[in-house]
């Protein structure tokens, strides 16, 4: 217990956030001589994957080579902290029955590029989903870097790079994975089959990934940077940069887990050739109370949104105190919610927000 009455009460929070009181773990990842940035961390496919972990992979008690085995050598529910030195990560990880742990970077750059797609063998968990397009159908992607299906989980530091057909982060409860399994190198096959990340963890399609963190990451390319797919509730997306991905934040699609309280805020989206900033749509479990507040959305030069914020059929959402510098900013529904928003003026004929004179 912190009883230092000269720690400032910030500081006491963070530590006992961070450290859990003495009880958590920090675990530390980085390349194969732990020297030179630019290492890549990398897993094998299925068929060799734990043999290779138990020989290769960790270096020491807190010492790994790859992120996926430090987050089996995590404890759940005791505030165990990843962290993640400058290597580029080739890996497709998943974040299965470890809730509350913390997978943090130092830099959301290229120093902590996370990038599935590279390399051959480009984890266990080759195909990822994307979701639903708005066309009926479902599409797969060559990998997803990072899949979460635990509650609480904060990710912070990365450059989630899903150029190559790729995604970002996967937060949900499984479901659609499974419904999309139809190669044998995608995971959920032998995890179905009975094979768990590690001794004794199994994996069903109805896990609980509420309440994760998503904070100072860059997501750029690619098809999705994150996807909430019955990510239950109050997934918190803050603070991070879309750089052109068709779809920044994919909200429903495919789950029997709704979508609950999703809160994603304070992020700035810059527009692909098409595509979406925000896209929230129909789901089996149904989407409820999407929040999309203080956010920048910006087109660039032949560059620009379809929609930035698309809420068609999507339940009720909440869209307040946006900045829209771009040409096509909502296509949302009359049950949905508008309110404070900013939209664009020509840069030769401004529009400017000001103060009634003598105002009160």
């Amino acid at each position: 217990m912190i009883k230092n009455r000269n720690i400032a009460d910030d500081a006491g929070i963070m530590a006992h956030k961070v450290l859990g009181f003495g009880r958590a773990k920090v675990l530390y990842v980085g390349g194969s001589s732990w020297k030179n940035k630019g290492e890549s961390t990398q897993v094998e496919t299925p068929s060799g994957f734990k043999s290779w972990i138990s020989g290769k992979a960790k270096l020491g008690d807190n010492l790994f080579l790859t992120v996926q085995e430090a987050v089996i050598a995590s404890t759940g529910s005791r505030g165990d902290v990843i962290v993640v030195g400058p290597v580029k990560i080739q890996e497709n990880v998943w974040v299965v029955n470890r809730p509350a742990i913390k997978i943090l970077g130092t830099s959301h750059s290229w120093e902590h590029q996370w990038r599935a797609s590279d390399g051959s063998t480009a984890g266990p968990h080759k195909y990822g989903y994307v979701g639903n397009y708005g066309t009926g159908g479902y599409l797969e992607t060559g990998g997803t870097g990072l899949i979460i299906m635990s509650r609480s989980v904060e990710v912070s530091g990365f450059l989630f790079d899903s150029d190559g057909g790729c995604a970002g982060i996967y937060v949900g409860d499984g479901d659609a994975l499974a419904a999309n399994a139809t190669s044998g190198a995608n995971f959920i096959v032998h995890v179905n089959a009975g094979v768990g990340l590690d001794d004794g963890d199994s994996m069903s399609t109805d896990q609980n990934a509420g309440g994760a963190w998503i904070h100072h990451n860059t997501f750029v390319n690619g098809y999705y940077g994150i996807g909430l797919e019955g990510a239950s509730a109050n997934t918190l997306i803050e603070n991070n940069v879309f750089d052109k991905p068709d779809y920044s934040v994919f909200v429903g699609g495919y789950s029997s887990r709704s979508n609950q309280r999703q809160i994603i805020r304070d992020n700035e989206f810059h527009a692909d050739a098409s595509g979406y900033g925000v896209f929230v749509t129909s789901m089996t479990g149904g989407n409820v109370g999407t929040l999309i507040a203080r956010n920048t959305f910006r087109d660039g030069s032949s560059l620009a949104f379809t929609y930035a914020v698309s809420t068609a059929g999507s339940g009720v959402s909440s869209i307040v105190g946006n900045i829209f510098a771009c040409a096509n900013p909502v296509s949302a529904q009359s049950t949905d919610f508008f309110s404070g928003n900013f939209l664009a003026s020509a840069g030769n004929a401004p529009h400017y927000v000001q103060d009634s004179t003598n105002s009160v």
